[in-house]
């Protein structure tokens, strides 16, 4: 199946309930601790005309809106992922990266998981040292409302939805 095709498929379901797709946010690959790798699944007819592959995994992310249908960056959204490791002087801070390594590697965390003293003030340190990522919250660019569904697929004939309802 080729991505443009899935695109359609995701465009018209939508369209159908009488709202757009998100033309700006999409599907994607997944490996093994990067969890938006590999290639993006539209949720439109963006003419990709590249094959999915057996075996690779991806994610069908429909986003949805009585928008305009696109977003923009909003203010910060507490979640983090690890983007840099390089060493850092704060006691505080290196005890918090420890911490993220061990427990989420590149995987994306929130705020409120890290249950050590001085979490926050860490955070923001590591933050100015480009050690960890800040994912912005995004909003729908007309203030639309969004809703978001995701599964999760192994790619194979017929394919295999790794995901539970």
């Amino acid at each position: 199946m080729k991505l443009y095709e899935i695109g359609i498929a995701i465009h018209k379901a939508i369209q159908k309930y009488g709202f757009s797709p998100i033309k700006n946010l999409s599907g994607h690959g997944i490996e093994r601790y990067n969890i938006h790798s590999g290639v993006n699944v539209p949720n439109y007819d963006n003419g990709d005309k590249k094959e999915l592959k057996e075996g690779q995994i991806i994610a069908i992310e429909p986003f949805a809106t009585d928008g305009k249908g696109y977003v923009i960056e909003g203010k910060q959204s507490g979640i983090y992922k690890l983007v840099n490791k390089k060493p850092v002087r704060d006691n505080n801070a290196r005890k918090v990266l420890e911490f993220i390594e061990k427990n989420y590697k590149t995987l994306p965390f929130a705020k409120r998981w890290i249950k050590l003293p001085m979490a926050n003030i860490a955070l923001n340190i590591l933050g100015r040292e480009g050690i960890i990522y800040q994912y912005p919250q995004l909003v729908e660019e007309n203030k639309g409302f969004v809703s978001q569904a995701e599964h999760t697929i192994l790619v194979r004939d017929p394919p295999v939805i790794l995901t539970k309802t």
